[in-house]
């Protein structure tokens, strides 16, 4: 399986959005590209000020009324989607056995 075969993101994808790079070239204003760094620095910005990344999105447009619930317990996994749109969702089977895996493994090696 290659890389490109993969759904999602990977991890550090997002410092792209976060931190300009010659990697990325010129994004046009109000395209796609802009929008999607716009509601992840938001994202970013409103959890550095308040510790909650979407702390009062009703009224923010560039979130589009998203709201980051906590994590939750271990048989309710809240997660933050960000792909299509912005939403708090539940874990899907497969990411649930993911996560099982990387909780036996950091409990495991402790790290």
């Amino acid at each position: 399986m290659k890389m490109d075969d993969l759904p999602g993101v990977s991890h550090g994808d997002d410092l792209f959005y976060l931190f300009k790079s010659f990697h990325i070239g010129q994004i046009k204003k109000d395209s796609d590209q802009d929008k999607w760094i716009q509601r992840f620095v938001k994202l970013w910005t409103n959890f550095a000020k308040t510790g909650n990344p979407t702390p009062a999105s009703g009224a923010d447009s560039v979130l589009e009324g998203a709201v980051w619930k906590p994590v939750g317990s271990k048989e309710i996994d809240n997660i933050f989607n960000i792909d299509h749109g912005l939403r708090c969702t539940s874990l899907d089977a497969k990411e649930r056995e993911r996560m099982t895996f990387w909780d036996k493994y950091h409990t495991k090696f402790g790290v």
